[in-house]
């Protein structure tokens, strides 16, 4: 190799003013080469961004050479990243694979994103984080680390949460449902049967699972949160759809209301993640 990092940065230092960000990019790879089969992604992230800073210089006559001897480095450096880069990508996708069927979870897809049934990963290599989100990028619900324990526990928090807060009773979350659609027909002067906006619904449904302690004194403690990804999640588990002769129907939601939070509610058709957009709902006989 005809130059080391530390040889470029000193090259840097001598125009810092221009080159000062290059010169910090360059010092990190320095660091994250230290473990190449860890750190392959963010090495490769750093090299990237050296080659777009050189680009905004081109027109610096004076720094011609210098420039062109980085980035014959970048290139000379970027070459071996490939391979554990790969193993990288085949470690985390193998490991990950066999965690979540130990679990009994059902896994699809290959890095940079996976599937496990409801929820779908997103790994953002570069950054040494994955972000899980329920269904197809829907909701975001948390992010971790990029460390196969730290991933499986997230992932397993995660469905926790959603069973521990969901209900016990179908008829009773399904009388639930009736009232607060009820509730919602008689402000708007409705029939019995009549289509509701779902994300005004979901709000209803919200307020009646307020017990008495808030209704006493609203404060932001004694509010019991029931968010759209549980509603989603909890619907999707509903086996039954009809309450005192009513059956409960949802609305397909049009392409432009797929587009805003506030106008539809993504529900899982299947544990494979599937699902669809609904922007009303109703009961009917």
């Amino acid at each position: 190799m005809s130059s080391t990092y530390q040889e470029l940065r000193k090259i840097i230092n001598q125009n810092k003013r221009e080159l000062g960000e290059i010169e910090k990019f360059l010092k990190e790879g320095e660091n994250l080469e230290k473990d190449i089969d860890k750190n392959a992604y963010q090495i490769e992230d750093r090299l990237k961004k050296v080659e777009e800073k050189l680009g905004k210089l081109k027109d610096l006559e004076e720094l011609r050479d210098n420039l062109k001897e980085i980035k014959e480095f970048v290139g000379e450096r970027k070459r071996p990243l490939e391979h554990p880069k790969q193993k990288l990508k085949n470690y985390l996708g193998a490991e990950l694979d066999r965690r979540f069927r130990e679990m009994g979870r059902h896994v699809e897809g290959n890095l940079p994103e996976l599937r496990v049934e409801l929820l779908t990963l997103e790994f953002l290599l570069s950054q040494s984080q994955v972000k899980i989100w329920y269904g197809p990028k829907i909701e975001l619900l948390e992010r971790s680390k990029l460390i196969v324990d730290d991933i499986a526990n997230a992932v397993t928090n995660i469905y926790k949460s959603l069973d521990k807060a969901g209900f016990e009773d179908e008829q009773s979350f399904l009388k639930l449902l009736f009232e607060a659609y009820s509730n919602l027909i008689k402000k708007e002067g409705l029939d019995l049967g009549a289509n509701v906006s779902v994300i005004h619904w979901l709000g209803e449904v919200a307020w009646l699972k307020q017990d008495k302690k808030f209704l006493a004194d609203p404060r932001r403690e004694h509010f019991k949160n029931y968010s759209r990804t549980q509603m989603s999640y909890d619907l999707s588990c509903l086996k039954q759809r009809e309450y005192d002769s009513c059956q409960l129907r949802l609305g397909i939601a049009s392409r432009e209301q797929t587009k805003k939070k506030e106008d539809n509610l993504w529900i899982p058709t299947n544990q494979k993640g599937d699902g669809t957009h609904f922007s009303s709902i109703c009961f009917r006989k």
